[in-house]
């Protein structure tokens, strides 16, 4: 099958001395699989579920390191916990935004989405007309404390119908999560998650539409082929593939 140009909205390669070949592995599976750009989500997991100021900005750091060596490759997502301070979290995103060029947010598991501390992050995004990406999974023994489910993202989809949310790995939330967030159209599913399951990305791209619906990989903790497998194997015709691997992304983030 020939393989077509892609956009990886997930990824979350890593610096320091035990994880140099993350990055190349990144880069090395790009190219081989003809992905024009990865968006960079920080290695949200070093400092646990609730990182304090100072873990967030290396975290950030070590994203906006990346992105100047590898321009052509890499663009950032700011991580944020919404447990800091509100003038650190309003002074994060400014520094990550506005100074180092980033295109939207990434929140992890600190606090559920439903969660009023949200609010100036969501705020924040809407002032600068960027994307919200969420971690979210439904799991049959239990979410973590702050992680969320789709309930989560459909309550925040509803309290802020003007900011982009991606709610993050559809394999991870199934068919209920699509109908959690069906009637938000400012809710849009990154593909990434589990191993492929058969039927998954046709049922979202008919409850949901094609252009709610964003490729993203979770590399390199999670195989590129595989995940790209999700969207080669789905019974779509290729101008709706063409839409998820990348030209929803373009549209939402701006790129040209």
């Amino acid at each position: 099958m020939d393989m077509m140009p892609a956009i990886d909205i997930h990824v979350h390669p890593v610096l320091g001395e035990s994880n140099q070949e993350s990055i190349e592995i990144c880069l090395r599976e790009a190219r081989l699989f003809h992905l024009q750009t990865m968006y960079v989500m920080g290695n949200v997991s070093v400092f646990g579920e609730n990182p304090v100021e100072q873990e967030v900005k290396a975290i950030n750091d070590e994203s906006i390191t990346i992105v100047r060596k590898h321009p052509e490759n890499f663009i950032g997502f700011c991580f944020l916990n919404p447990n800091n301070s509100r003038q650190f979290i309003l002074e994060e995103t400014e520094r990550c935004i506005k100074h180092a060029g980033f295109k939207g947010i990434k929140l992890w598991i600190s606090v559920k989405a439903r969660d009023k501390k949200l609010d100036v992050i969501m705020q924040r995004a809407e002032e600068y007309n960027i994307p919200v990406l969420q971690h979210t999974w439904y799991k049959s023994m239990g979410n973590r404390q702050g992680e969320s489910d789709p309930s989560d993202i459909a309550c925040l989809a509803g309290r802020f119908p003007k900011v982009t949310i991606i709610m993050a790995h559809a394999g991870g939330c199934g068919i209920r999560g699509m109908i959690d967030i069906e009637r938000f159209s400012n809710v849009y599913v990154e593909t990434s998650g589990s191993q492929p399951a058969s039927g998954l990305i046709e049922f979202a791209v008919d409850r949901l539409g094609p252009e709610r619906i964003l490729f993203g990989s979770d590399m390199p903790c999670r195989c590129l082929a595989s995940q790209l497998g999700r969207i080669y194997g789905a019974k779509v015709n290729k101008r709706i593939k063409t839409m998820i691997l990348r030209e929803n992304a373009e549209k939402i983030l701006g790129i040209k």
